[in-house]
């Protein structure tokens, strides 16, 4: 499935699949067009057709012809501390469009749109996808580690510091029996 999204004109076009694990609640209607693979080589479309893996690609095309014409990313900077800014302007042709941020998608991910929070999707290969509306925007998505990375490095670096001044103090007490026996 892999192989022939890459070899596709999609991601040359911008086309990325959102990638869902929620069975329940298919078909999403945001993002790109969408399938359920109900087994190894059958998936169904939102229209309730079936299609086969190996007699045609695991996509449906959709109207709108070549959405990356859709967003033009008028400037964007990124900062050392996993903050990425970007401003955006959305025509108005697009009805149900995103911006992909090409970083491994993680929870920990915080996106504002027009400082505004948004919950970011998964698209395909698990990057960062941001839905945005018409019009001019500024985006922020930044890495914030979860609260229990940082207390567990915090951990960390207290435990090697007591191991530096234990190994200290042990070698001082093996120095002071050298010299003693020494006497």
């Amino acid at each position: 499935m892999i192989r022939l999204w890459i070899q596709s004109s999609d991601p040359k076009n911008g086309l990325y699949p959102e990638l869902s694990f929620d069975t329940k609640n298919y078909p999403v209607n945001v993002g790109l067009p969408n399938f359920k693979m109900t087994d190894e080589v059958t998936f169904e479309t939102p229209d309730g057709k079936m299609h086969n893996l190996f007699s045609e690609p695991p996509r449906y095309l959709s109207n709108l012809g070549n959405p990356s014409n859709l967003i033009n990313i008028t400037s964007q900077s990124e900062d050392t501390d996993m903050i990425f800014k970007a401003t955006v302007n959305v025509k108005e042709d697009c009805t149900e469009c995103m911006v992909i941020l090409k970083q491994t998608y993680h929870p920990n991910w915080r996106v504002t749109v027009d400082r505004k929070s948004v919950t970011p999707i998964i698209v395909f290969p698990f990057f960062i996808g941001i839905p945005v509306d018409t019009g001019t925007h500024q985006i922020v998505a930044a890495y914030q580690p979860s609260s229990i990375k940082i207390f567990l490095l915090w951990v960390e670096f207290l435990v090697l510091i007591s191991l530096g001044i234990w190994f200290f103090l042990r070698k001082l007490g093996i120095d002071k029996k050298a010299i003693h026996i020494s006497h």
